[in-house]
């Protein structure tokens, strides 16, 4: 997949695009890049049109979090089939323009556009002015094909980046990932931690966690990981290390069953299925060190229990 960074670039070869904010890639995100990918039998290059998410915060002063960053969504993309990954800085320039200019400007004269696709909710322009209904005109007086798709629904409930949002915060992980179609994943590379573990007959990775990154309560966690194409079951621990003086950032640290190897500064995914405990402070190493061998085993039945061949193709 190739991945263009700014507004610049002008497409010579026709494209299908699909144009949003794509916060989670879930399943309506995946769904709408499915129908864009479509298009390749016309010899169209499929894009996904998406936003800069370092542009658009330094905008910003809410301090928003996000479901995955900018580096993990590349990764993600880079998975689905798409040509080519457009990332348009939201600068003040696109804050305030027109639909119509955006149309013209960047779908037309820049991505060279033969067919949109965009969910039904989808707003465009200043202030978010367009609607599909306007699209629809545009997309007819330039004879762009349209497609405006309805959004997926798991458990009789839409899957939309804010209900993702607000049951991660939650730790209803299996809703989460029901919505998102895969394991809400951490990607990061492996740092040296204190190697506690080790001496408590658990040794264990840990990755680093991105502070634009949105995190589940801090606590344990039923885990996949991904190292290397293979996938490992797992438990992770969210949160400060309270047990350790000294220890405040907030980090993933995983015990990956059956798996001895010296992975530290290596890419791995870790997927978070479910939430089995809160985080607590105990009273002594003794007794974190019988905790972790319980929540090993906990979380080694329910992934035996709840584990999903098609994950493996759709996260890391």
């Amino acid at each position: 997949m190739k991945i263009i960074k700014g507004s610049d670039n002008k497409f010579t070869e026709p494209s299908a695009v699909t144009i949003g904010k794509f916060d989670g890639l879930h399943i309506g995100h995946r769904k709408l890049i499915r129908h864009t990918l479509n298009y390749k039998k016309d010899g169209y290059k499929s894009v996904v049109f998406t936003f800069d998410i370092s542009a658009g915060e330094a905008l910003k002063e809410d301090g928003r979090k996000y479901i995955y960053t900018a580096d993990e969504k590349r990764i993600m993309l880079s998975k689905t089939g798409a040509d080519i990954l457009v990332e348009c800085p939201f600068d003040r320039r696109l804050m305030h323009m027109p639909p119509e200019e955006f149309f013209k400007d960047v779908l037309i004269d820049k991505i060279n556009a033969k067919a949109v696709i965009v969910g039904e909710d989808f707003r465009f322009g200043y202030q978010r002015a367009g609607d599909t209904d306007l699209l629809f005109r545009l997309c007819s007086e330039y004879k762009i094909a349209l497609e405006v798709i309805k959004k997926e629904c798991v458990s009789g409930y839409e899957a939309a980046s804010t209900l993702i949002r607000s049951e991660l915060l939650k730790g209803n992980m299996e809703a989460v990932n029901d919505m998102l179609g895969c394991p809400y994943t951490i990607y990061a590379a492996v740092e040296h931690g204190r190697k506690l573990g080790r001496t408590l007959d658990m040794p264990t990775v840990n990755t680093p966690v991105s502070p634009i990154k949105l995190i589940p309560p801090n606590g344990v966690y039923a885990s996949l990981v991904k190292y290397k194409d293979r996938i490992y079951k797992g438990v992770t621990n969210i949160g400060l290390k309270p047990t350790i003086e000294g220890m405040r950032s907030v980090g993933a640290e995983t015990y990956i069953f059956d798996f001895d190897a010296d992975i530290y500064g290596e890419d791995i995914a870790v997927g978070l299925l479910s939430f089995r405990r809160k985080e607590v402070k105990f009273g002594s190493l003794s007794e974190l060190k019988e905790q972790m061998h319980k929540d090993k085993e906990d979380a080694f039945k329910y992934i035996e229990k709840s584990f999903r061949p098609d994950w493996g193709e759709l996260f890391g």
